[in-house]
């Protein structure tokens, strides 16, 4: 009889608490941005921190390749209806952002390919993706795994995307070096880039 009292005074006390804590969430209206363009920049890693160059020596051992994907038009998606929240979050008032922005299409491929002699196996025009890795949050991974990540959500209105690939495998053909970046959009669009020539020591 006492464990029975007990328990329902904790469900009073539940009870209590889920009404005092409830939320009453605002919609989350989603817009869904598109990628229009690309652009390509070298990155000099030799230095303490990263550096973007447009042309000059950059010692092959610290190479890498910025791709700024341009954001195009936004366009209204759908409006959310979280009213159901103020009966699910008892102990915390969580809602979620009012306005979210989302692709229309995603990322899904990217491919760089060397316009100059890269090493033995790799002659002008040959794809080189697997010599690059992608560094986000301390850590380089490769590209398909980059590409295998949930879509970015933003919360503040976009202006482009940025993609820091770095180059693993330093050509054994030093000189002069170009590349041209493809991006393979889910919806069928392909953004080209070509990069500047750079000197690869």
């Amino acid at each position: 009889m006492k464990i029975r009292k007990i328990g329902v005074i904790i469900l009073i006390a539940f009870t209590i608490r889920l009404s005092l804590s409830c939320c009453d969430c605002p919609a989350t209206n989603t817009y869904q941005y598109t990628f229009d363009s690309i652009k390509i920049f070298h990155i000099d890693n030799s230095g303490q921190t990263p550096a973007i160059v447009d042309s000059g020596i950059i010692p092959k051992e610290a190479y890498g390749l910025q791709i700024e994907c341009s954001l195009g038009q936004l366009a209204f998606y759908k409006c959310a209806d979280f009213a159901s929240f103020n009966t699910i979050y008892a102990y915390d008032c969580f809602c979620p952002p009012e306005i979210q922005y989302v692709a229309q299409d995603t990322i899904s491929e990217i491919k760089i390919i060397s316009l100059n002699d890269f090493d033995t196996t790799h002659p002008a025009d040959s794809e080189i993706s697997e010599y690059f890795k992608v560094l986000t949050s301390n850590t380089y991974i490769t590209i398909q795994q980059y590409l295998d990540y949930p879509e970015t959500i933003y919360y503040e209105k976009p202006d482009q995307e940025v993609i820091a690939i770095y180059l693993m495998q330093p050509p054994i053909i030093t000189g002069e070096h170009q590349f041209l970046v493809e991006i393979d959009l889910a919806g069928g669009t392909m953004l080209t880039s070509t990069s500047t020539l750079i000197s690869l020591e």
